[in-house]
């Protein structure tokens, strides 16, 4: 709280004498406030660790800044299909389950196939759920190369982030699920982005109808580039 006390300041405090009681009471308040925001999360614990283990009043960080990496747009076209996808890297999200924070990165994506706009939620970038974690990508959890499924292309010692992956006109099928792998790939100076688009889950056939067994975005991996 040292640092709290020299942002205020002593100018703060005493700016007349009609003013100490009122300024005096502000300071407090402010102090009392940040104290308690972070004393709910005052051990900070990386997002990447050989030892990472879940544990109580912890703010997980985005520590070495790997996040950093895929933020921004990303496309790719390929004939009559295309797929833009734009990430954003928010810090401190409160998990109001765990108590905890975690820095998040968040993703909208647009998938066009012949011609026909496939999935849009790129609109969701500028009015965003009330709940971060409603993105249709989402994720904190970032693995080696060892870690499954094992990234035999991978330079050594490059990290991924998997992250969760929804599409609109399909999350209500049961079992159907998606997470996204990523990495980077620059290729000669180009910024670039390997993505594995995977099914977790097993879909669910109800009465012998058979539903949906993938998003409209196929299963497999794509590369896309840095567009902006």
């Amino acid at each position: 709280m040292v640092c709290v006390s020299n942002l205020l300041g002593e100018k703060m405090l005493y700016i007349n004498s009609n003013g100490i009681l009122i300024n005096k009471l502000k300071a407090i308040f402010i102090i009392a406030l940040l104290f308690g925001l972070v004393c709910r999360a005052q051990n900070i614990s990386p997002l990447y660790s050989e030892n990472y283990e879940e544990a109580a009043d912890v703010y997980y960080k985005d520590t070495f800044n790997d996040f950093d990496n895929y933020t921004g747009t990303w496309e790719l076209v390929s004939g009559t299909a295309s797929l833009r996808i734009i990430f954003e890297k928010k810090v401190a999200y409160h998990d109001s389950f765990s108590g905890n924070y975690s820095d998040l990165l968040i993703g909208e994506y647009r998938y066009i196939e012949n011609g026909i706009k496939k999935v849009n939620t790129l609109p969701h970038l500028t009015n965003p759920p009330s709940n971060l974690i409603e993105h249709t990508i989402v994720g904190s959890i970032i693995i080696n190369n060892d870690n499954f499924p094992v990234c035999n292309d991978c330079p050594p010692g490059q990290k991924r982030v998997i992250l969760s992956f929804g599409d609109p006109s399909r999350d209500t099928i049961d079992g159907l699920y998606g997470a996204l792998i990523i990495r980077r790939a620059d290729e000669g100076g180009v910024q670039k982005i390997k993505i594995q688009l995977v099914q977790k889950g097993n879909v669910v056939i109800i009465d012998g109808i058979q539903s949906y067994r993938s998003f409209n975005l196929p299963w497999g991996e794509y590369t896309l580039t840095r567009v902006q």
